[in-house]
């Protein structure tokens, strides 16, 4: 085998290996990406407006109001490889951030899941009161303490 020949065989050997450890090896990041959309002045499965204000006339304008996501992979239990990361880097649609800045070391993807799904619902309540108090209909107020930090000076005075 001639000196080039087995340059050629190496470099492709080294290649591989690189490929393979990089396709394998798990970085510390997490790939945002949009997620699906859904016009919330549209119609649900059984054909019923998405938006219903009981006692009000609503109007058909036939727009649209999105509802937009954002889908991520990565966190908690399930990293990505390098090759996606580099892949995301390189996409304008993807932002590789670090993952510690979404989800602290220390949760689980059943707290994420859980988090995600508290944050949905106050999303939902917000734009509900906003809706009816543009309305002029009266919202009542209601403080919920949803978490206390420890070491902080609300600690042992108010609990979730």
């Amino acid at each position: 085998m001639s000196r080039r020949a087995a340059t050629l065989v190496v470099a492709n050997a080294l290649v591989l290996v690189l490929a393979l450890v990089g396709s394998l090896m798990p970085v510390p990041y997490v790939a945002l990406m949009p997620g699906p959309t859904a016009n919330t002045l549209g119609t649900n499965e059984k054909g019923q407006p998405l938006i219903r204000i009981d006692g009000r006339q609503t109007y058909n304008d036939g727009g649209n109001l999105n509802f937009t996501t954002v889908t991520y992979r990565g966190g908690p239990g399930s990293h990505i490889d390098l090759f996606t990361a580099l892949q995301g880097w390189l996409d304008g649609d993807v932002a590789i951030v670090p993952q510690e800045t979404i989800f602290p070391r220390e949760q689980t993807q059943e707290q994420v899941d859980q988090e995600n799904t508290r944050q949905m619902r106050d999303s939902q309540d917000s734009a509900e009161a906003a809706a009816l108090h543009e309305l002029g209909i009266k919202v009542p107020v209601r403080i919920v303490v949803d978490s206390v930090q420890k070491g902080r000076p609300a600690q042992g005075r108010l609990r979730a």
